[in-house]
């Protein structure tokens, strides 16, 4: 993605808000890390020896910097203006022919690698410069996830503590146990506990999980559930809805949650689909929700993740190691695991900041995203990359393993 500032891959999306987002993969992610980590609104600039002063003077003022201070022991000033002026002053400087250089104040820091013994595996994390982002937001309470699947093993070690209290639409009951491990993997990717010397570090691992069962233990579900299950779920406050499932026929009550989920304040991110066509599946080609596609760990597209013009963007899906009922671990590939990993993305970029629309939340996500394909969006990749549901018939006929 060019995602976050500004995020890349993930990380422009964050700074840009200020946040990011998980559209694609950034080439490096020290890369990424460069690229998201400035200060805003701030420039260090050097004169040129022997540039007048008063020259100097005037093209700083006419610029619109706003402040400056000396910077001890160089011959430079750290000049400040409003953030959103920052490119236009940084290209005026540069055309006076007065400065030695111009350059973005950038930020170094400390590296957040949790003590996690698989993180070492996790390669969409490094890949998406998801690491970088946790130095400005880890998640929060007020980003919760709500994951629409099979359940969640509610006594997961690494999901344990991360979780709220769900509801089992299919069932009828408030118990969303996972009886097919689906749900469990896809709620690792989002929100597994992270720092705890056990297992993986989600996406967002300060973000809490809200889950809730649509689909039982053969991974199907009725469309009735899963449009119920939007509803609730927004009534609780989820401020992302994750969908890692998928059907092939349009639906206009699915439209219709879909619609109240986003007026509510949440973005509803869906797979999309593990067919390896064109042909639209839901709820990803609904309106309004966030279709993510599938990346393997050299940006290729896998064969298997859906293509078309209803696709958002994509975001890591081969081989991604999650969360497994009975608190074990295992890979996830398909387009599930990436449209879990993009909704990690936006709790991540909701906890940044609480007030983003859900149009705004998705606008700097894809923005951040970097491009892969062809310029600008296509229907491979979809926005430059990071977020996806596959099947025909009835929801998930093809649950992602």
């Amino acid at each position: 993605m060019q995602a976050l500032p500004t995020w890349k891959p993930l990380l422009s999306v964050f700074l840009a808000a200020g946040f990011i987002g998980t559209a694609a993969v950034e080439a490096s992610a020290e890369h990424a890390t460069r690229r998201a980590h400035r200060v805003r609104g701030q420039l260090v600039v050097r004169a040129k020896a022997g540039a007048p002063p008063r020259a100097v003077e005037r093209a700083l003022a006419k610029a619109g910097v706003r402040s400056r201070r000396r910077m001890l022991g160089l011959r430079g000033e750290v000049v400040n203006m409003a953030p959103r002026e920052m490119a236009r002053v940084e290209r005026e400087l540069r055309l006076s022919g007065l400065f030695k250089s111009v350059e973005r104040d950038y930020l170094a820091g400390v590296s957040a690698i949790p003590n996690d013994p698989l993180f070492a595996s996790q390669w969409g994390l490094t890949r998406s410069g998801v690491p970088a982002a946790w130095d400005e937001s880890v998640g929060s309470a007020g980003a919760p996830v709500a994951v629409l699947d099979t359940g969640v093993d509610l006594t997961h070690p690494d999901l344990v503590g991360n979780l709220l209290p769900g509801t089992d639409i299919l069932n009828g009951d408030s118990d969303p146990t996972d009886d097919h491990g689906h749900g469990t993997r896809m709620a690792g990717i989002v929100a597994a506990t992270w720092n705890n010397s056990a297992g993986i570090a989600g996406v967002a691992p300060g973000s809490p999980i809200l889950p809730v069962k649509v689909l039982g233990d053969d991974g199907l579900g009725p469309y009735s559930a899963i449009a119920q299950g939007i509803t609730w779920a927004a009534a609780q406050g989820a401020k992302v809805i994750n969908l890692s499932l998928s059907g092939g026929s349009p639906s206009q009550a699915l439209q219709d949650a879909v619609n109240g989920a986003i007026a509510s304040g949440a973005v509803c991110v869906a797979s999309a689909g593990n067919d390896g066509s064109a042909t639209p599946v839901y709820p990803a080609a609904t309106s309004g929700v966030v279709a993510v596609g599938a990346l393997d760990e050299f940006d290729n597209h896998p064969w298997f993740s859906n293509t078309g013009a209803w696709l958002s963007h994509s975001a890591p899906g081969v081989s991604v190691v999650t969360t497994d009922i009975g608190g074990g671990y295992a890979p996830s590939t398909g387009t599930s695991p990436a449209a879990a990993f993009s909704s990690g993305i936006f709790s991540l970029l909701f906890a940044f900041e609480p007030t983003l629309s859900p149009a705004t939340a998705v606008a700097r996500v894809e923005q951040g995203a970097f491009d892969l394909g062809a310029e600008g969006w296509d229907d491979t990749f979809g926005r430059p990359t990071i977020v996806i549901g596959p099947s025909a018939g009835e929801i998930s006929r093809r649950v992602n393993r």
